[in-house]
């Protein structure tokens, strides 16, 4: 059971660092761009920062739910 609790956490990290990347991506786009909110980049690393946010809380209540209730 610990293997599959490892394995959550390391999901979760996958999700900071997903979630790190694309706001730093997000953040040099901004600066550079003049159509900042009409680019479609734009909203694929919103949705990836998103999508990575949701892995993080997804993937640690596994891990409390698999590493505390077995």
């Amino acid at each position: 059971m610990m293997t599959i609790a490892i394995f959550f956490i390391n999901l979760a990290q996958i999700g900071i660092l997903a979630t790190a990347l694309s706001l730093f991506t997000l953040h040099c786009l901004q600066l550079f761009l003049w159509d900042y909110r009409d680019n479609e980049i734009v909203k694929i690393f919103e949705l990836v920062k998103a999508m990575g946010v949701f892995l993080i809380i997804f993937s640690i209540s596994l891990f409390f739910v698999v590493f505390l209730f077995t």
